[in-house]
C-alpha cells in the first residue's frame, strides 16, 4: 500500500497509473511532434496575493504527467496588478530547443522571464 496525501493506492492501482502516464506521454509526443512548442495558460488567472497559495494547477497537471519540459513567461497583469502567465511545453527530450523557443517568444511578447514584480 502506498500512502499519499490524497489517497492510499495499492500496487495494482499504482501500476495502472504508471501505464496511464506512459500512454499520455505517447499521446503527447504524437501531438507535439509537429510543433516547436504548445502553449497553455500558466494558471486560471492572475497570481494569488501572498505566498500561502500558488493558484490552481489545472493547466499544468497533465503537462507534468506527460513529461515535457515547460517554461512559463509573464504575459501581462490582472486586475490587481499581479502577473498572468503563459506556459510553453516542448517536445519530449528537446529541452534546449524549448528554451530557445521561450527566448524567441519572450522577445516577441515583449516580456522577460525576469520581469519585475
Amino acid at each position: 500500500m502506498i500512502e499519499t496525501f490524497i489517497a492510499d493506492v495499492d500496487e495494482a492501482g499504482y501500476e495502472d497509473a504508471l501505464a496511464e502516464m506512459a500512454a499520455l506521454r505517447g499521446t503527447f509526443a504524437r501531438l507535439a511532434g509537429g510543433f516547436d512548442a504548445l502553449a497553455a495558460p500558466a494558471a486560471t488567472g492572475e497570481a494569488p496575493f501572498g505566498i500561502g497559495y500558488t493558484g490552481d494547477a489545472i493547466f499544468s497537471t497533465l503537462l507534468a504527467l506527460a513529461g515535457p519540459a515547460c517554461v512559463a513567461l509573464p504575459y501581462g497583469r490582472g486586475a490587481r496588478g499581479l502577473p498572468i502567465g503563459v506556459q510553453f511545453a516542448g517536445r519530449l527530450g528537446e529541452d534546449e530547443e524549448l528554451f530557445a523557443f521561450a527566448e524567441w517568444a519572450s522577445d516577441r511578447l515583449g516580456v522577460s522571464a525576469m520581469m519585475a514584480a
